[in-house]
């Protein structure tokens, strides 16, 4: 994964210098994980060899490469450059085993040729054919103690290229003893011969900085294509769209069933976009809220946004509110739901503003008023309240402060008044942000271990992995799990700022508490460099569970072909439960659940199976399915799985290839090389 974030910002710099917006900011970052992440992934597949160019697979290594590079431009055209980073990820994996898995760097070092790539490697019109089953490229290395590596300095017998075998890869199982093992104590293809050992644009984040609503002719998270944001010009159907507006995701809802839901928030929480899902509804119901509107306003409150309900006559004014709210680079510092009543309508929360700020939007749905308070408890008046933008639309309303109206640094107090449920976002512009936080669990096969987002809700009472990106000066910080309504739950480790010049954030790895019962929210708080306390906050809400669900990673998946998931639950609850299961994706692949619930005892386990079968005429690119179980009695979880849907399954067309390369003219080719010719 360091290797590539390290390739990645070489381009940056290689191709955007200094351009303003292309320095490497919080979302180029989020853009260069997501390829880091998609690249370690492949490490959970360990029965195709020539994902790792394992047991010689030098022909269908190339061709996977050759064909993960068209898909790259496919995806590219087609819109969808989170699967298109996927696609880089995974053949950046293969590229990278080429050159620890095979012989090629022994090859070079024994012609004396010093460092050079291999000529053709991944490219389309080049082919790269293996040496014979019975030419022999190792010997035994020499002593053995147990299944550790001993001596094996000069065991490699042929300058011809090679790579090691690796045992469970039945398509590129051993087959001589003289034949090279891939090594390493986890490697039973042999006990004794272990030979070989682990010696554009769009692309890499700048939809994340556009600031623009997203291709109308892109496929959206629920089978819905829209082309305005006005909902009186489209029809009304029974969908969600799903749109990516100046960082923030805007959802305009009408009446989708609660399945439909479930996909919606898990794409959301599932994409980790550090943002508010901000959703837009036309209120046909007056002042009192509609049944359907609750489970769009959950949705809304998991992400620290707003479900902003409105008259058809103020749809220009809604658009305009979601400009305010819809701020390119703005870190949230204040992210609270809760419920008032007439017998308590007042609430107060304190926040802090610190010089990293340049701007602040303060935001809030279902109050009645809200006032600004300085930290001696006098009203804030603005010098200049001509920059100020206050705008009300329907049940929200937004406070704007710019640059030259900004209140200075130090503590604030806001005071609001509801009867009801309501919510409240403070954001602003700043230098100073996390660019992503999730609980992460170990994935990828022994010995090539990584740490990858949950995909479900955590387990009570479980420690997980915290990971963190944290871009901007401070000195020391500390996380902390919060209630949605503000109440501090639990402080996590210490986060200290790492002062590297090539790294573009401070990354955080600790353990988390154990995990609480319910809903909680990430802070990090700390002081700034300039001497300033600030606060952030992930807007992400996240949610506990006492149902484990597991579900395999799907990393290809190709149109026409069936294939079945298996889904596991385990019931940590002290009662026992009937489960009501389901799964639904956004192309239309299911096919089948096997089981409509399934009960289970406190601590027993259980599972369902799901059948899928993409259609041929499916778009190609990522897509998700949502796993989930609803209890009865007890809370249930979900797990949004992603995969890459790969277009029907075709041969190569080999009128591509103009060079053919053969393993055994190794040794003529790096010749060839060091003379400077090309072929």
């Amino acid at each position: 994964m360091e290797q590539t974030r390290m390739a990645i910002r070489q381009l940056w710099e290689t191709w955007y210098g200094d351009i303003p917006g292309w320095v490497p900011t919080n979302k180029n970052v989020l853009a260069m994980e997501e390829i880091a992440e998609a690249n370690a992934l492949v490490d959970d597949d360990q029965e195709n060899g020539e994902l790792h160019f394992d047991g010689e697979s030098f022909q269908p290594g190339q061709e996977r490469l050759i064909k993960l590079s068209d898909q790259v431009v496919s995806l590219s055209s087609a819109g969808d450059y989170v699967a298109a980073r996927k696609s880089i990820g995974m053949a950046l994996h293969t590229l990278q085993d080429f050159y620890a898995h095979s012989s090629w760097v022994e090859a070079l070092n024994q012609k004396n040729a010093g460092d050079r790539i291999y000529p053709g490697l991944g490219y389309p019109n080049t082919m790269i054919y293996p040496l014979g089953p019975k030419v022999k490229t190792c010997s035994n290395c020499r002593a053995q103690v147990a299944v550790f590596c001993g001596d094996c300095d000069g065991n490699i017998k042929s300058i011809d290229l090679t790579s090691g075998y690796y045992s469970g890869e039945p398509a590129f199982k051993k087959k001589s003893s003289a034949k090279c093992s891939h090594g390493g104590p986890l490697d039973f293809s042999t006990m004794y011969d272990l030979g070989i050992i682990d010696s554009a644009d769009l692309l890499f984040g700048k939809e994340y900085e556009n600031g623009s609503i997203s291709d109308p002719s892109a496929p959206t998270v629920y089978d819905f294509r829209i082309s305005t944001l006005q909902p009186h010009k489209r029809d009304l159907v029974a969908r969600a769209a799903v749109l990516d507006h100046k960082m923030h995701t805007v959802v305009m809802a009408d009446n989708v069933h609660e399945h439909g839901k479930a996909l919606v928030q898990a794409r959301v929480g599932g994409n980790r976009k550090l943002y508010p899902i901000q959703i837009l509804k036309r209120d046909s119901h007056g002042d009192e809220p509609s049944p359907d509107d609750y489970g769009w306003r959950e949705i809304a409150i998991a992400t620290g946004g707003h479900l902003i309900t409105f008259p058809e006559n103020e749809t220009a004014e809604a658009n305009a509110l979601l400009d305010i709210l819809s701020r390119p680079n703005h870190a949230e510092i204040l992210s609270v739901a809760a419920t008032s009543s007439e017998e308590n309508p007042g609430c107060e929360f304190i926040f802090p503003i610190d010089s990293s700020l340049k701007s602040l939007v303060i935001s809030t749905s279902g109050v009645s008023s809200l006032k600004l308070f300085n930290s001696n408890g006098s009203p804030y008046s603005s010098s200049s309240t001509t920059d100020t933008n206050i705008r009300r639309v329907g049940n929200t309303i937004a406070l704007n402060f710019t640059s030259m109206t900004i209140p200075p640094p130090g503590f604030y107090r806001i005071s609001l008044k509801s009867t009801t449920h309501y919510t409240l976002s403070i954001s602003g512009e700043s230098s100073l942000s996390i660019v992503s936080f999730y609980l992460a669990e170990a994935g990828g096969r022994p010995q090539h271990r990584a740490y990858f987002p949950i995909p479900s809700y955590p387990i009570v009472g479980e420690k997980s992995m915290v990971k963190a990106h944290i871009h901007g000066n401070f000195t020391d910080a500390k996380f902390e799990f919060r209630t949605k309504g503000g109440a501090l739950i639990a402080s996590q480790d210490t986060v200290r700022r790492e002062v590297d010049p090539e790294d573009t954030a401070t990354m955080f790895y600790g353990n988390s508490t154990a995990i609480p019962e319910g809903e909680f929210m990430a802070y990090l708080t700390g002081i700034n460099d300039d001497g300033d306390e600030f606060q952030r906050v992930v807007p992400l809400m996240l949610s506990s569970s006492k149902l484990k669900l597991t579900a395999p990673t799907i990393q290809r998946m190709t149109a026409g072909e069936p294939q079945k998931v298996t889904i596991g639950l385990t019931n940590f609850n002290s009662v026992p439960d009937t489960y009501d299961v389901f799964a639904v994706d956004s192309k239309d692949s299911i096919v089948e659940v096997t089981h409509a619930s399934v009960y289970l005892e406190p601590g027993a386990s259980g599972s369902f199976d799901v059948h899928l079968l993409p259609k041929t005429n499916s778009t190609i690119g990522m897509t998700g399915i949502v796993f989930g179980a609803k209890g009865r009695t007890t809370q249930g979880n979900m797990s949004l799985q992603r995969f890459v849907l790969e277009p029907e399954a075709k041969p190569l067309s080999y009128s591509r290839i103009k060079y053919h390369q053969y393993a055994n003219e190794t040794g003529q080719l790096i010749e060839r090389l060091k003379m400077g010719k090309k072929r």
